[in-house]
């Protein structure tokens, strides 16, 4: 088998054969040998191999070790041990070597980046900025500083800092047409604007790069929702959730305009079951659950489900309330129904007959998603994804973003 038969069919058997063809030292002598870089580049290239497999982590760490043994200021090597590093969650030794690193090559931009990585990781988004800043000095299109050093900046919340943001995303965006998580943050700092226009564009591009973008599907769904655009929104939704089937916010949402204004009684019911088989004690699920039998006048079965629901949360004074709802109709059904109606039954009654309704409990305030962490630093593609009524109904309505870590 010649050599680069053996590179295709097993890379990793390959390098580890050139490995074997480098020097080695004599028991008992000692002596100094220069290695050029190139030929350590079988060290990395067989680390990197090896680092593939996630179970694999500390075969490739002592690998780059061994790199860093022969050459110290082989600074390739610091770089890629201290990514390993951070997979590991070992980031104060990822700060080592990084520091290390830039000990033998100071103006390195890759360097300062993933030193800024480690502090993001380290929860400290001011020493981050810092580091990404640097890396920009040396290389002001680096594609991740910009986009990392964006999203702490967007984070900051004042608008100079959200203009800085939005001018670093627009110089991404010149460059690469086809960042996907570009356009989602520049539409994360329209809504901050509430510039809710922009925000729609920005978050389409992103789907249109992505088509199963968690974020971006579903803050898009929230605001057409917001925008009394809920027919809209169910496609995005119904996207969201064939690629994210655990996503109980999606779900929630979807289940609301199944109700409200699909008027899909079966739909939202799955939908709400859905949740429940991923938190049985997810209270706005088991809540808008009850919500749908009362739409279909089963008043029983929505009695049990609100007792259920109020023993879940005592203290969610509407869920108290909707429960004395029902109960209230079946007395007054009960005492009546033979009178009136002889042969139709509680479980029958139309809703029309009575004078107060239910509205479904909406998704509360967004939260993290995958991500500050999809995400890890770096959602998770070696950059920081840092995901940010009473209008008839019992509860809020949920704010216009859903912030996410990647």
């Amino acid at each position: 088998m010649n050599a680069l038969t053996l590179l295709v069919r097993d890379p990793i058997k390959f390098i580890r054969s050139a490995k074997s063809l480098l020097p080695k030292a004599k028991p008992g002598e000692s002596y100094q040998a220069r290695i050029a870089p190139n030929h350590l580049n079988v060290f990395l290239n067989l680390a990197n191999l090896i680092a593939r497999n996630e179970t694999r982590l500390e075969e490739a760490d002592r690998l780059y070790r061994q790199a860093i043994s022969m050459r110290a200021d082989y600074t390739q090597a610091y770089i890629n041990r201290g990514d390993i590093l951070l997979k590991m969650n070992r980031t104060k030794e990822a700060q080592e070597v990084y520091e290390r690193a830039l000990f033998y090559d100071s103006s390195n931009p890759d360097i300062y980046y993933n030193l800024g990585v480690v502090y993001l990781e380290q929860g400290k988004p001011s020493q981050a900025l810092a580091y990404l800043d640097k890396a920009l000095d040396f290389e002001p299109e680096h594609s991740q500083a910009l986009l990392n050093s964006a999203i702490v900046l967007s984070e900051l919340g004042d608008p100079p800092h959200r203009a800085i943001a939005k001018q670093r995303l627009l110089t991404l965006l010149s460059r690469d047409t086809n960042n996907e998580r570009a356009y989602f943050h520049m539409g994360m700092l329209a809504m901050d604007d509430r510039d809710s226009e922009n925000a729609e564009k920005y978050f389409r591009l992103a789907i249109q790069l992505k088509e199963d973008f968690r974020s971006a599907l579903f803050n898009l769904a929230l605001l057409l929702a917001d925008s009394q655009r809920p027919l809209e929104a169910a496609p995005f939704l119904n996207q969201l959730v064939k690629y994210h089937p655990d996503h109980i916010k999606g779900l929630i949402l979807l289940g609301d305009i199944y109700i409200n204004n699909i008027k899909d009684l079966d739909s939202a019911e799955a939908c709400y079951q859905r949740i429940l088989t991923l938190d049985p004690e997810n209270v706005q699920g088991l809540h808008n659950l009850c919500v749908v039998y009362v739409e279909r006048g089963d008043l029983l079965r929505a009695e049990k489900c609100f007792i259920r629901a109020s023993q879940l949360a005592p203290h969610e004074e509407y869920i108290v309330r909707h429960l004395k709802i029902v109960q209230q109709r079946i007395n007054k059904l009960t005492s009546v129904v033979n009178q009136n109606s002889p042969t139709k039954s509680v479980m029958q009654k139309s809703q029309n007959e009575f004078d107060d309704t239910f509205d479904v409990d909406h998704v509360d305030d967004a939260t993290t998603e995958d991500g500050a962490s999809d995400q890890n630093h770096p959602e998770n593609d070696n950059s920081n994804d840092v995901n940010f009524g009473d209008n008839g109904s019992s509860k809020n309505y949920m704010p216009n973003t859903e912030k996410i870590f990647p």
